[in-house]
Order: structure tokens, then C-alpha cells, then sequence
């Protein structure tokens, strides 16, 4: 199985001013040739929900409850693969079954779909995450997201997105107590995901994963760093390339 994450900068600019339609173009170019089962993204606002609909089309099912939040997450499958079996969200607070903020004032919410190969009969859920910054944020979301995720199907699970939390910090210690990095058994590539435009700039933001439950063998892991050509913009000498969003995304194979 071939799964996909991806915090897409929602649809603003990038900061060299190029506009979002730009950057979706760049999304469009890596992410359809990867053909995935699952793809699970962070930060697909309004603007970019629209596009990824474009993008997509009707080789793949949309799941985002969308409260038009910064904070948003998204999961599409492939419905020729994939039966769907439920769908829902919870949010990263004191309160996940309610509509409130999370520790850090932001609204964060996790959208969730459990599926069915359609060709052996296996079942699983996917859950879309994106965490804040602040400490307390990241320890109280992991456990979050740890102890809800049984509550929903008790299914093998795949966690992805944005945790905002490097390898060395408690929520990603929580995270590996129950779930296995992919990266961590796989490439051991650490590279930073959140680069800001400026990947030379920020060379250990490593913050997006793909966590599985134990019933999940992990093959492979490959970080979508694709970067392109700089063009006029407001500052194209210190913006050095132009990229698709402000992360890299995650190609991950696993089977189950």
C-alpha cells in the first residue's frame, strides 16, 4: 500500500510572492504521478480544497469535515481500491468530541476515514493530524490522538501529518510507545520537512511523519523534496528555489 502526506500551506503565497495557483501547479506535477492509495494533507483550506477537488477529480474520494480552518486536514483514497467503511473527525483539545481550540488557541481537528481493500478484504483507519508548536500542545495532542484513535474502530491504524515535534522531543516519544515511525525503521532520513521556503536556513524542522500501528510491516520511505527553478519574484536571490509548499511531503509503502 502506497500512502501519501502533505501539509500543503493552505492557499496562501509562498514568500517570494508567487501565488498558491503556482504552487498548486508544482503539487499537481508531484503528487498524480505517485498514484497513491491514501493521501493525507494538512493546511487544505478553502482555496486548496478546491484545487485538490481539481486535481483529483473523480479518481479519488474527498474527506474533510471543513470547518474553514487554518488548521485543516484532508484524506482522499482511491474508491476502485478502497471501500469505505466510516468517517469522522475529533478535535485536539480538553474536549475531542466538541467543537473547541486546542491548547495553543488554535482549532485543531482530526479528520479520520476507515477503509476495506476491496481486494483482501483487510480493514483500517487513516487519521489526518496536524499539531501545534508549543510543548504542551504537541504532549497533550499525542496522547490525544493515542487514545482516541483506539476508541474509533479498533482497526490497524496509519497516523499522518504534521506533529510539529522533532525526533528528540516527548510527543514524539509518546507517538513510538504505541506506533512505529516508518522513517525511523525504513531510510532514517531526518532530514527537515518544514523548511520555510529556506531549507538551508532550517536544517532540523524534521516535524511530519507516518506513524502505524504494529500490524503494518513498513517498506519504504522517500521524502518529497522536489524544488524548482527560481523566477523574477520580490526576492529571487534569497530565495533560492521555488517549492511547492512549505514542507516536504512523505512517500510512504507499507503492507498490511
Amino acid at each position: 500500500m502506497k500512502v501519501v502526506s502533505f501539509n500543503l500551506h493552505s492557499d496562501q503565497y509562498d514568500r517570494d510572492f508567487h501565488s498558491s495557483v503556482q504552487r498548486i501547479d508544482r503539487l499537481k506535477e508531484i503528487l498524480i504521478p505517485i498514484n497513491a492509495d491514501v493521501y493525507f494533507f494538512q493546511e487544505c483550506t478553502k482555496g486548496m480544497l478546491k484545487a485538490v477537488y481539481k486535481m483529483f477529480g473523480d479518481k479519488y474520494i474527498i474527506h474533510d469535515t471543513f470547518f474553514d480552518e487554518l488548521m485543516d486536514t484532508t484524506i482522499l483514497w482511491n474508491p476502485r481500491t478502497h471501500e469505505c467503511l466510516k468517517t469522522g473527525y475529533f478535535w485536539l483539545s480538553d474536549t475531542p468530541t466538541e467543537y473547541s481550540r486546542s491548547w495553543d488557541n488554535f482549532r485543531r481537528y482530526c479528520n479520520y476515514v476507515s477503509l476495506k481493500d476491496r481486494k483482501t478484504g483487510k480493514c483500517f483507519t487513516c487519521v489526518s493530524v496536524h499539531v501545534g508548536i508549543l510543548e504542551e500542545t504537541q504532549q497533550k495532542s499525542a496522547k490525544i490522538i493515542c487514545d482516541y484513535v483506539k476508541k474509533i474502530t479498533g482497526y490497524p491504524t496509519i497516523i499522518a501529518g504534521t506533529f510539529n515535534a522533532r525526533p528528540d522531543s516527548q510527543a514524539y516519544k509518546i507517538m513510538c510507545e504505541k506506533y512505529i515511525d516508518v522513517n525511523a525503521v525504513t531510510a532514517k532520513d531526518y532530514r527537515t520537512t518544514y523548511h520555510k521556503y529556506e531549507p538551508h536556513l532550517w536544517p532540523d524542522d524534521h516535524v511530519d511523519y507516518c506513524f502505524v500501528s504494529k500490524e503494518f510491516t513498513p517498506v519504504s520511505y522517500k521524502m518529497l523534496d522536489q524544488r524548482y527553478p527560481q523566477v523574477a519574484g520580490r526576492n529571487p536571490v534569497k530565495y533560492l528555489h521555488r517549492y511547492p509548499s512549505d514542507h516536504y511531503g512523505l512517500e510512504c509503502e507499507i503492507d498490511l
